[in-house]
């Protein structure tokens, strides 16, 4: 099966979306795969990554979901077509950023379309590196502080859980600049596509 698809994941603060941002830059073929979500826009926000929706959007279309997920306070899911379309394009990289615990659907989807995903998790950086990240989406309004402390918790785990899931992760670390990861990613995926 040929790869067509590879999922970036990490514990908030880990850098995924400047990772993918770099990614897309780098090289043409990569292009995002849209989820949906009922959170209000961000400034971080990657073009194409999401379309912002009310609750009724996920009430109305239940079924068309390859999976949802309330995180935060919002829900957030993938359309099944969404990932259809990307499969439909043999000569694209679709990527999606991705919480953890929908990768075993999106696997077991992929895979039953005759198709091959790989799976790469940012590791987190330290505390000290998580804080001066948020602090400045605390500036510009994108987070509170109270959730800043929230997420600096949730990613005490979030490593060791992914390293514990079964789930065959890439890990992409967290002592690189952003254009180094990008390329280990690039790299690594063009490496392996098709194997």
């Amino acid at each position: 099966m040929i790869v067509q698809i590879i999922t970036l994941s990490g514990a908030s603060g880990s850098g995924k979306s400047s990772y993918c941002r770099e990614l897309l830059a780098l090289d043409g073929r990569f292009s995002l795969i849209e989820s949906h979500t009922t959170r209000d826009a961000r400034s971080k926000d990657l073009p194409g990554e999401y379309v912002h929706v009310g609750p009724e959007f996920f009430r109305d279309r239940a079924d068309e979901f390859l999976w949802t997920l309330d995180v935060h306070g919002h829900t957030y899911g993938t359309l099944r077509r969404s990932v259809r379309d990307c499969l439909g394009r043999p000569e694209r990289i679709g990527v999606m950023l991705i919480v953890p615990g929908c990768v075993p659907t999106l696997r077991e989807f992929v895979n039953a379309q005759g198709a091959d995903i790989l799976h790469f998790h940012c590791l987190s950086p330290s505390v000290e590196k998580l804080r001066e990240r948020f602090g400045r989406r605390i500036i510009r309004g994108d987070m509170t502080q109270e959730e800043a402390e929230r997420r600096i918790a949730d990613c005490a785990t979030a490593d060791i859980d992914v390293r514990c899931s079964g789930i065959p992760y890439l890990f992409v670390p967290s002592d690189v600049t952003i254009e180094q990861a990008a390329r280990h990613i690039l790299d690594t995926a063009a490496r392996l596509r098709g194997k």
